[in-house]
């Protein structure tokens, strides 16, 4: 991925669950509440039955997303997965590595 060419900051709920993948180039995620959560489960579940390959990061400051990595880790572990979680998503400490992540990626 080059230069992001549009960014969306939108003031409702359903509003970014109807653009999050139309159009997208990539997909991050930053710290949120159940709101992110779900919308963390959509693109994991799109991307594992194959409905996008658009590449996906979480930013995962201090820790927040250490229990969906290990959800993600015991659904790999009891064969819950289609594959690794690797290929659901991958996760950066910051903004700079979630970018270099998805330029290399």
């Amino acid at each position: 991925m080059e230069n992001p060419r549009k960014l969306n900051c939108l003031k409702r709920f359903t509003d970014g669950k109807r653009l999050l993948l139309e159009g997208a180039d990539a997909a991050i995620a930053l710290p949120g509440g159940p709101g992110t959560w779900e919308e963390l489960w959509e693109l994991a579940v799109q991307r594992q039955i194959g409905a996008t390959r658009i590449p996906f990061v979480a930013i995962d400051v201090d820790g927040c997303y250490a229990p969906f990595r290990a959800m993600l880790d015991r659904a790999e572990r009891d064969g819950l997965l289609y594959g690794p979680p690797h290929e659901l998503l991958s996760f950066a400490d910051s903004p700079t590595e979630a970018l270099d992540l998805l330029r290399c990626g």
